[in-house]
């Protein structure tokens, strides 16, 4: 088990990782069954059914229990046999093509990869494995053979989604962005639909298949999600993007687990964070760096920032093209109460002191738990003009909470750099201090033309400009979907300290 302390584990992120946190546990879950379906093989799998302590998601500082003894075995030609076992486990779950990358899922396939191959392999029966596992590897045919894609991407930003299946009445794509669900047509068995050119960004969207929501069988990119069960798709634009890899030089992310003792309804108590180091952290040793915490929405987790939002790549090319300085960047997992997550929208019973609950406390996991632990693990500036807060929908408005409402020592707030993404406004309490007392360097409020939110947080902006404050409003086309929280954080930080 994982040592309930701050554990740090640090790796180049190559690309964002697309089935980490809750989505690795739905790629986990539909994995496992077939994994298993080799246990009537008694010829290869031995001894133990059960993957003990490797198969959880953790830190590289994860302790594991050595492997139960399998006989005589030869350890150079062992090790030999488990890389190409694990090899082709990742050719089975997606990896190989780089969909997963196998260098950035330190959580949960890794370990469950070697765990399987040490526990269940004997090095000889190594090779008839990874042969039934490649021959094995998901592919969808129908026709005369035609693979089936999908979601397909064509060179106008259209998707078509495609999913075989027989025997149901109604298929359904809740594209994100969308106000109503594409709705699928049936050929031969196969079900499809085609988008609208989209504008380059991440989405999500799932299938409704008789009503029940389903992750695209042909897709393993997911989202991490603690609510909702959603594939991804990434629509490139003309030129790479801010938020996709470049050739320019990386920082890195370095995962931690901690131990919360305000965070209600944790499992184990275990709470984590990410921390984004810009390149040449480590080789400028006497430099100390501005802060941004960078705060998710409602139903994500720690991780949304980087799998989703590519913030590592935004900063990685802003500050290699000299528009972004060179910062550390906090990305928490931005709850106080854990029953929040099983809220789905305002339209449930008990949402909004669900949401309120988690807006203003989360003041204090993020200034007595989290900060404090940053500030002594990182060379970061403590000054209020070194540190900046900013997030998206819930953590948007967790972000003018707590800039517009936290005293700090002066008076001012802990905060001189404040930025809230389709922030839920209705949820914020106005400042009772005027806008010339607080002192903010930087007040940016931005939200999609298409948002619901979009009149909530134009009124909100009046109400503070009416209290003195210079607000930078920004309005960019789109819904509440990531592709306008993308480019709000491109904005955003090139204005930072």
């Amino acid at each position: 088990m994982l040592q309930m302390s701050t554990q740090r584990s640090a790796h180049h992120l190559e690309r964002n990782e697309p089935a980490s946190l809750a989505g690795i546990r739905c790629l986990a879950d539909t994995s496992m069954p077939w994994l298993f379906s080799f246990a009537w093989l008694p010829s290869l799998i031995v001894e133990n059914t059960s993957f003990g302590a490797g198969c959880g998601r953790g830190s590289s500082a994860q302790k594991r229990r050595a492997s139960p003894p399998l006989g005589a075995r030869s350890s150079a030609g062992h090790s030999l046999a488990l890389r190409l076992v694990a090899k082709c486990l990742w050719i089975r779950l997606g990896a190989w093509d780089g969909s997963i990358p196998e260098h950035g899922c330190r959580g949960i396939l890794r370990p469950m990869i070697r765990k399987l191959a040490s526990d269940f392999v004997h090095s000889q029966s190594a090779v008839w494995i990874a042969a039934l596992l490649v021959a094995s590897a998901p592919m969808a045919t129908f026709g005369q053979g035609t693979v089936l894609v999908s979601p397909e991407l064509h060179q106008d930003g259209r998707l078509t989604f495609r999913l075989e299946r027989s025997g149901v009445h109604e298929v359904l794509v809740p594209l994100a962005g969308l106000e109503k669900p594409l709705k699928m047509t049936e050929a031969q068995g196969v079900w499809s639909v085609t988008s609208a050119p989209l504008l380059p960004g991440t989405y999500w969207y799932s299938f409704l298949v008789d009503g029940k929501a389903e992750l695209d069988p042909l897709n393993q990119d997911v989202i991490p999600s603690y609510t909702f069960l959603n594939s991804v798709v990434r629509v490139p634009g003309p030129g790479p993007s801010p938020w996709e890899r470049t050739d320019v030089p990386h920082g890195e992310v370095h995962h931690h687990f901690y131990e919360s003792k305000l965070v209600k309804g944790l499992p184990g108590g275990r709470s984590e964070y990410f921390v984004y180091t810009p390149p040449g952290y480590e080789a400028h040793r006497s430099t100390t760096y501005p802060i941004l915490y960078l705060l998710h929405g409602l139903s994500e987790g720690a991780a949304d920032w980087t799998v989703m939002g590519g913030a590592n790549f935004v900063l990685d090319n802003l500050i290699a093209q000299g528009k972004a300085k060179p910062m550390v960047v906090v990305m928490p997992l931005g709850y106080t109460d854990m029953a929040v997550v099983r809220m789905k929208g305002p339209s449930d019973k008990g949402f909004g002191p669900a949401i309120t609950a988690n807006i203003a406390p989360f003041r204090e996991v993020l200034l007595n738990e989290i900060a404090p632990r940053i500030e002594a693990e990182y060379r970061v500036m403590k000054t209020r003009d070194g540190r900046a807060l900013a997030g998206l929908s819930m953590g948007g408005a967790q972000s003018l909470h707590m800039g517009l409402n936290s005293a700090g020592q002066d008076g001012t707030g802990e905060f001189a750099w404040i930025g809230a993404f389709s922030a839920g406004t209705p949820y914020v309490k106005l400042p009772s201090v005027s806008g010339p007392a607080r002192k903010l360097r930087l007040l940016w409020i931005g939200c999609g033309t298409g948002d619901a939110l979009l009149e909530p947080n134009r009124k909100f902006i009046q109400d503070l400009q009416q209290l003195g404050y210079t607000v930078k409003p920004v309005e960019t086309p789109g819904a509440h979907i990531w592709p306008v929280w993308q480019r709000n954080l491109v904005d955003f930080v090139q204005l930072l300290f």
